[in-house]
């Protein structure tokens, strides 16, 4: 068993919340119809239009406060029960009548396409612990192997210790310890001194071979003179973090050895630290297998000592709604544990005699197709027409749960298109789409346009379940999507008449205010453009014929160097340039 599937109510029966005030309140709900049911001073044919009309009321108000028309939620609810679905439904939840009660058991049943015009129903069938916690004589198996070095030892030690302080808190619980390493050791047999068995797990050292034979005879050796007592429990807890390397694969006649002399005596495996998948080895030993990490290690330890009730019996039996659907063969059932048989659209799944525990998480995943003829129909399809729960729970009499209750498929998705309007826009709205799921969709390739803005494209809003063929074609998933245009803000727009653009600078400043015969002019003296006395680059200077001129030329002639400001001035036209400050 997978810790992700480990309901645990423990021994301290700490129920879920959520699920305690579902519990809360129909208790509640029940006590309240005793106590009419007491009164019988209530004249029902008076009180009927009362009835009528503050239920009305009491809708009204209701609908303001939340926000929600409960009238049409009811109206769903009332259509959905006469076989009428105007919305789809995901998974339905079918309960036994155990007041959630240790025992209680509950059902997810969804529905989910997986390709075009196929779909999955799964089964999550859940249940709460329930255990039988007094006069157990229970043998822990502990690995201290090489395999169980570090802080994946630490934590193991530690968790067996607390386990041995909660189990013998009941004084007609004994543990016996036996270790798996190269050769095995009797570390203690069967006793109830908190103590000494905590002391000498503390003595515990890991290293050495992985040797499930020669622990599992140290287990023969631990029962050899026992008596079973009618009123006592027997469990092996087989804790291992390695595959066998030595004696092996002995270990699987010693264990039918076990079996055979000690048919009462349950064998619990468990795989710690060795990833999800148990191994064969540990499955060819053990009645029961469970996985755990460092962070579970005591939950299941706990779990795996006290040997929870189990069902002797538990069947589901269900009836693909085979108007819209068909199943082709048994093959399209998949269980996690127990037997399946197909017969037309009827599906029976048998969990088996004594095989589910409470506390446990079992899977049943069906795989239907949707009839040719409703392919292209957009509408809201039922993927079942009811099912059975037939069980009995260990020292209960047989119970059966009947039930109506289906995931509600649509084949039909909508696609929309958010336009994303920027402020001061206006654009026409564009049409949405339906598909089907897993159908190839080609997103619109309508450009948009509005005054200041750049039109980006288009995005998928929200496409972490989508898978993209292309940037153009993505796969429709079960839901509707949104495809929203995305814009940019535009700059300052910008022309050019055919010119390169030259870059700046003060002789380009110069030379076109000569050019120009504005405030400057050629200097036509003699010069040299270069230290080698060649060239004959024109050189530009600022030229002033009035005063006002000339303060526009001061106001442009500004240079700083040295860390000071300068003026560049020529007095004459025959006189040198010459910088002040």
């Amino acid at each position: 068993m997978k810790l992700s599937n480990f309901k645990l109510v423990n021994h301290n029966k700490k129920l879920n919340k959520k699920r305690l005030s579902f519990t809360m309140f129909k208790k509640k709900d029940k006590i309240e119809v005793l106590e009419l049911e007491d009164k019988k001073k209530i004249n029902k044919l008076k009180i009927s239009g009362m009835i009528v009309a503050s239920l009305a009321c009491l809708i009204l108000v209701i609908s303001l406060i939340t926000g929600k028309n409960i009238v049409v939620l009811e109206a769903k609810k009332i259509l959905y029960n006469l076989g009428v679905y105007t919305e789809e439904i995901e998974m339905v939840e079918i309960e036994s009548d155990d007041s959630y009660d240790d025992g209680y058991w509950y059902i997810d049943k969804s529905a989910i396409w997986i390709g075009p015009g196929k779909a999955q129903i799964t089964f999550d069938v859940n249940s709460f612990m329930k255990i039988n916690d007094h006069n157990k004589d229970i043998v822990l198996v502990f690995d201290k192997s090489s395999s169980m070095e570090g802080e994946k030892f630490t934590e193991a030690i530690n968790d067996a210790k607390y386990l041995v302080e909660d189990v013998l808190y009941d004084d007609q619980n004994r543990v016996a310890i036996v270790t798996l390493d190269g050769s095995s050791e009797i570390l203690s047999s069967f006793s109830n001194d908190i103590a000494d068995l905590l002391n000498k797990l503390d003595s515990l050292v890991s290293g050495g071979d992985v040797n499930y034979n020669a622990a599992l005879q140290n287990v023969d050796a631990v029962m050899n003179g026992y008596t079973k007592q009618s009123n006592r429990d027997v469990v092996v807890v087989f804790l291992t973090g390695g595959y066998p390397n030595k004696d092996t694969p002995n270990q699987v006649g010693s264990f039918q050895v076990l079996k055979e002399k000690y048919p009462y005596m349950k064998f619990n495996g468990i795989q710690y630290e060795m990833g999800n998948d148990i191994i064969n080895e540990i499955k060819q030993i053990t009645d029961n297998q469970f996985i755990a990490d460092q962070s579970t290690i005591y939950d299941i330890l706990y779990y795996a000592a006290v040997e929870p009730y189990t069902y002797e019996n538990f069947i589901v039996t269900d009836y693909i709604d085979d108007n819209y659907f068909t199943i082709d063969s048994v093959d399209d059932i998949k269980v996690t544990k127990g037997q399946t048989s197909l017969n037309g659209n009827k599906v029976t799944w048998d969990l088996g005699t004594n095989s589910y525990m409470t506390a446990t998480n079992e899977k049943m995943t069906i795989n239907i197709t949707l009839r040719q003829e409703y392919m292209e129909i957009a509408d809201f399809y039922p993927t079942n027409k009811s099912e059975s729960i037939d069980y009995k729970l260990e020292g209960d009499s047989s119970k059966t749960v009947n039930s109506s209750l289906t995931p509600v498929l649509k084949n039909s998705y909508k696609v929309v298109y958010d336009t994303n309007i920027p402020e001061g826009c206006t654009l026409p709205d564009i049409a949405s789409e339906m598909h089907s799921a897993y159908q190839n969709v080609e997103k619109k390739t309508i450009d948009l346009s509005c005054d200041g803005y750049s039109f980006k494209g288009w995005d998928i809003v929200d496409d972490y379940d989508i898978q993209k063929i292309s940037d153009e074609v993505f796969v429709m998933p079960n839901r509707d999507v949104t495809i929203r245009a995305t814009w940019a803000k535009q700059d300052i727009k910008k022309s050019m008449n055919g010119k390169v653009a030259e870059k700046q600078s003060l002789y380009n400043i110069l030379r076109d205010a000569a050019n120009r015969g504005t405030l400057a002019r050629t200097y036509t003296g003699q010069h040299q453009d270069s230290m080698a006395g060649v060239g004959n680059k024109k050189i530009y200077h600022w030229y002033a014929t009035n005063d006002t001129q000339g303060t526009q030329i001061q106001n442009k002639n500004n240079v700083i160097f040295g860390g000071h400001c300068w003026q560049m001035l020529r007095t004459t036209d025959t006189g040198g340039v010459k910088m002040i400050y």
